[in-house]
């Protein structure tokens, strides 16, 4: 099955036809004229830290779609870190899911049944949209 990429100017749900990207999926790297280098990091990318020292920026963030979800979500995550117990709670909570990609100037994605599958639909938009539309 072949990934239908995603428009870069709407947003999208799962029965539009896009498929997760999988493991074995190439990742997009895109090598500035200057020399820098900007990636998605995600496992299988740690090679590329090799080329210099990493400027990490958030380009999105995957939460609740409910209102009063996403807000206790916010306020939980606001006040413990993003690898503790209660951010691993988070994470599981049988909700939908969106991926809002603002602080990029991005869409907001979804929703989603799964966070997983927000996460999965954010890659393939910051691969598609972001990365190589910006490269």
């Amino acid at each position: 099955m072949k990934r239908r990429r995603l428009p870069c100017d709407e947003s999208t749900n799962p029965s539009n036809g896009w498929r997760a990207p999988e493991p074995g999926d190439a990742a997009v790297v895109v090598i500035e004229s200057d020399g820098s280098v900007r990636f998605l990091r995600e496992p299988g990318t740690e090679a590329l830290d090799a080329l210099g020292e990493p400027d990490t920026r958030r380009v999105s963030h995957v939460e609740p779609v409910h209102r009063l979800l996403r807000w206790a979500f916010h306020a939980l995550r606001r006040h413990r870190r993003d690898d503790g117990v209660l951010a691993a709670f988070t994470r599981r909570w049988p909700c939908r899911w969106q991926s809002r990609l603002s602080p990029v100037g991005g869409p907001t994605l979804g929703p989603f049944a799964r966070r997983s599958a927000a996460i999965a639909a954010e890659i393939d938009w910051i691969n598609t949209c972001y990365l190589e539309a910006n490269g």
